[in-house]
């Protein structure tokens, strides 16, 4: 019985994978040569650019930066943002120490970041 994996494309054998045997197992199994010819179709549209714009927009606002009234973006300082937009960036900051990976210098930043979130939560 033929245990052979065959390939086939429109109904011809284009490619074969031998059944495994005692003596392919330990020796190895050679790489099939495939007899498929792909072509290259030009008929695929690119991308539209507002998918590339709404990736760009996304990222900008998941790093905390804000756009102005003339579509500039700009990183806020903790004084412009409300109160909650701290509290999940000292959240996300938690993780990324909580992750781990950070180097000294990075971890020292985190700690820095949460204590200056903190401290402008206070009541005055």
């Amino acid at each position: 019985m033929d245990k052979d994996l065959i390939f086939y494309t429109n109904g011809k054998e284009t490619s074969r994978i031998p059944s495994p045997t005692l003596e392919n197992l330990t020796l190895g199994t050679k790489t099939p040569e495939t007899k498929l010819e792909i072509e290259k179709t030009m008929d695929c549209e690119p991308y539209p650019d507002e998918m590339f714009e709404e990736a760009e927009r996304r990222e900008k606002l998941n790093a905390g930066f804000k756009q102005d009234a003339d579509g500039n973006w700009y990183r806020p300082t903790l004084q412009e943002l409300t109160r909650n937009e701290r509290i999940e960036l000292a959240e996300k900051e938690i993780a990324y120490i909580v992750m781990g990976g950070q180097d000294g210098r990075e971890y020292a930043n985190s700690i820095a970041f949460i204590l200056q979130v903190l401290d402008s939560l206070r009541d005055d």
